[in-house]
């Protein structure tokens, strides 16, 4: 049932893009992205306290398959995050930009939910650039009107140094002893 909704809810945010950028029914956008922020949290409750199973996805880094799963600390987290962003999702943004903002939003659903589940560390850190561009494109589409893209670049330009500080965490991990881009065989060597 959660590998159901799951499916659901990543349909519903990549649609939610293509239908922002391909016609102008803002309406049925705002809808499917509410749907995936309701399904996201459905999941949350649903597999709560155990977690959800390990899912192999059909794609590799390096060899190696690329596993998701959401333990039971990142549906708590997942749950209350899309339950706060359900009513945003569902109201949309009151200025100008829109396409941009909900486009935006359903990116930076999609690299949160991979930064949630994904346990491999490059597919996390492409989970997180997209979270990033999905929150700039928010900022941008919203202040598209006016002008202003100084505020984005500033948010990138921290976005980025995140990920550096990530990038450098992965490899301080790898150099004691682990391997710092595979999470689930670093929490199962800890166990």
């Amino acid at each position: 049932m959660s590998n159901v909704l799951l499916l659901f809810t990543i349909s519903c945010w990549a649609l939610t893009c293509l239908l922002v950028l391909s016609s102008s029914t803002l309406k049925l956008a705002r809808l499917l992205l509410a749907a995936g922020a309701l399904a996201g949290v459905m999941i949350a409750v649903i597999t709560l306290p155990n977690g959800m199973l390990p899912v192999q996805l059909p794609m590799n880094v390096g060899g190696s398959p690329i596993t998701f799963e959401l333990s039971p600390s990142a549906l708590w987290l997942m749950g209350f995050g899309l339950a706060a962003a359900l009513p945003a999702c569902w109201l949309g943004t009151p200025g100008e930009g829109k396409r941009g903002w909900i486009a935006g939003a359903a990116l930076s659903l999609l690299g949160a939910l991979g930064v949630f589940g994904l346990q491999d560390g490059i597919a996390f850190l492409i989970a997180w650039e997209i979270m990033s561009l999905g929150g700039a494109v928010m900022i941008l589409g919203g202040r598209s009107a006016r002008g202003g893209g100084r505020p984005v670049l500033f948010m990138l330009g921290l976005l980025e140094v995140g990920s550096v500080g990530l990038l450098f965490a992965f490899l301080i991990m790898g150099a004691l002893g682990g391997d710092g881009f595979d999470f689930q065989n670093a929490a199962m060597k800890r166990q």
